[in-house]
């Protein structure tokens, strides 16, 4: 199933540093993480999902992805620009 993320982009360099909308949205589809992911971040089952986005995203780590009422932060990226199917990969854990 997919869904719509809106991007935020963290604004300045101060321990107060919010995020603000890069005005970019792209359908994604977000899966739990794999084992390899959980241990790569440290996280815990439940906290830590896949994201499958379009290749042109333009999405970094460390952005925050807004998907319906959850937010999550972007902790890992893969390009897969080669794949039958071109596309990134997202590790990201939930806020």
């Amino acid at each position: 199933m997919f869904h719509l993320a809106t991007i935020e982009r963290k604004s300045g360099n101060t321990p107060t540093q919010s995020y603000v909308s890069t005005g970019k949205s792209y359908m994604v589809s977000i899966h739990p993480a794999r084992a390899e992911h959980l241990v790569m971040v440290g996280g815990v089952f439940g906290e830590v999902y896949d994201i499958i986005a379009p290749l042109n995203a333009e999405i970094e780590i460390g952005d925050r992805l807004r998907v319906g009422g959850e937010s999550y932060i972007v902790r890992g990226k893969e390009d897969y620009r080669k794949s039958p199917i071109p596309h990134i990969s997202l590790v990201v854990v939930k806020e």
